[in-house]
């Protein structure tokens, strides 16, 4: 079943390129595939039974350069942008069986010239898994308790100019799978993994010239308003999901075009601590379950698009099991002038608390 899902992904695959071979954009469309080779992280000491080899894994993608039609393009040294199609044998087929995924990325020069560059590519996207937990089929699974997670892939590579067309990538990635507590259990696939790759350019991949003539920004302070929620599950798995609520106030100063910090005030509002604190038989009302805190965090801008991540503290919390820091790796959209998308996972360190999907507003910008 799996090979034939993926045969006809692949066939789908070649079919686009066909099409694009034959298009009037196909000269700004780069294609390949690396052949990668890692391990599962054992960061848990229950996963150590789980593993039974080494990871082979497949990752096929399209990429586009950008044009320097915005400033970003020219900030950043032209990076390119893309979609993956990545699959991995887990060398448990019958526990931890394949994992699949498909996710946009940026690919970012680092340094280089024309033939030979370092870049980092991030992204992330939707992975599914063919095992997981299961009370009676696959209890022995500890890892993930759902087909459908989150994939997030962050990769540093050397590319190499092999002709005009034709490009070699060795590189060295982090693959990571998970569900953000929305089924238990949680802990997740960490991948990292070493590859080597081949790229090919249906046209002409020369890079720009940089401008001379780049605007200033000019917005370096803002002040955001911030409503996200989310569901997660606790432990026994199979059990209900439990609403959670976050409003943040986030100061924020853009110290470049392409980086600033923020600092944000957040009140979280987690309705699965009551049940956790009842379990103990520790008694609380609604109010009692609020988390109060603070985080400070790195950002980067590509356009529209920005990206944080950051460490908080807990001012006040009833619940002493997730320690007093909290992580969160954000991901925003701009609508428009004011208004935002705004896409969170909360983590204590290594181990997930919930996903939050909300909106923003800057109520004041300076």
């Amino acid at each position: 079943m799996l090979y034939m899902y993926w045969k006809q992904v692949y066939k789908a695959v070649c079919i686009i390129l066909f099409v694009l071979y034959f298009s009037k954009i196909s000269s700004q469309i780069v294609t390949g595939g690396n052949a990668q080779y890692g391990f599962i992280m054992p960061h848990h000491p229950e996963m150590k039974s789980l593993i039974k080899g080494h990871v082979k894994s497949f990752d096929l993608f399209l990429e586009f350069p950008t044009n320097g039609k915005q400033e970003w393009h020219y900030r950043y040294n032209f990076p390119t942008w893309g979609v993956s199609f990545y699959t991995a044998d887990l060398a448990n087929r019958e526990q931890a069986g394949w994992a699949m995924g498909v996710y946009p990325y940026f690919n970012l020069p680092l340094f280089g010239g024309k033939s030979f560059r370092i870049k980092q590519k991030v992204g992330w996207g939707v992975g599914y898994l063919t095992k997981y937990f299961h009370r009676q089929e696959n209890h022995k699974n500890i890892i993930v308790g759902s087909a459908i997670n989150a994939i997030v892939n962050l990769t540093t590579s050397a590319e190499i100019d092999i002709s005009k067309k034709i490009k070699s990538r060795i590189a060295f990635s982090f693959i990571h799978f998970s569900n953000a507590s929305y089924a238990q259990p949680n802990l997740g696939y960490n991948l990292p993994a070493a590859s080597l790759g081949f790229l090919y350019s249906f046209g002409d991949t020369d890079i720009p010239k940089n401008s001379d003539t780049l605007a200033d920004f000019k917005t370096k302070f803002y002040l955001s308003s911030v409503i996200a929620g989310g569901v997660k599950e606790i432990l026994p798995a199979g059990g209900r999901k439990y609403p959670a609520f976050v409003h943040s106030l986030d100061a924020a100063y853009r110290f470049t075009y392409k980086s600033g910090v923020a600092l944000t005030g957040d009140l979280y509002y987690n309705t699965s601590i009551k049940e956790r604190l009842e379990r103990d038989t520790i008694s609380v009302t609604d109010v009692g379950i609020m988390q109060p805190g603070v985080a400070l965090f790195y950002r980067i801008y590509f356009g529209k698009i920005n990206m944080s991540l950051g460490m908080g503290t807990y001012i006040y919390s009833r619940l002493k099991d997730d320690g007093i820091f909290y992580h969160r790796f954000i991901t925003r959209y701009q609508l428009n002038e004011r208004l935002f998308l705004n896409v969170v996972l909360k983590t204590h360190f290594f181990k997930a608390d919930f996903a939050e999907f909300g909106i923003g507003y800057h109520l004041w910008k300076k």
